[in-house]
């Protein structure tokens, strides 16, 4: 068999080079690949127990509604961030003021900048 000028020497250490460095990315991956199945078999087990948990403590609680109490104070806050987001004029009234940046873009860009 003609090994063009190489030594069988040299065809052994490149080969035993090449199975090193497949050998350490089988393994990196084999463990990657172990870590995320064990990781979503975990929060798959965790997200099941939570949700069995919440619904045992919703059906055995009878004053659930209490939970979602807001005080006078918090519905008073509402409804007056409600009444001035209705009072808010439309966006295309509001008065622009110079400003280098607005200038060029409600002038399309021919504003003249001092």
């Amino acid at each position: 068999m003609a090994n063009h000028g190489v030594s069988a020497a040299a065809l052994i250490e490149d080969m035993r080079t090449v199975l090193t460095a497949y050998w350490r990315l089988s393994s990196k991956r084999l463990t990657e690949n172990v870590c995320m199945s064990f990781e979503a078999h975990v929060l798959q087990k965790l997200s099941e127990e939570i949700e069995s948990e919440l619904l045992t403590a919703v059906q055995l609680r009878p004053d659930v509604d209490d939970l979602f109490f807001e005080p006078p104070e918090v519905n008073g806050f509402i409804q007056s961030a409600q009444n001035r987001a209705i009072r808010r004029p439309p966006p295309g009234s509001i008065p622009r003021f110079c400003c280098h940046a607005l200038d060029a873009c409600t002038d399309g860009g021919s504003a003249r900048k001092p």
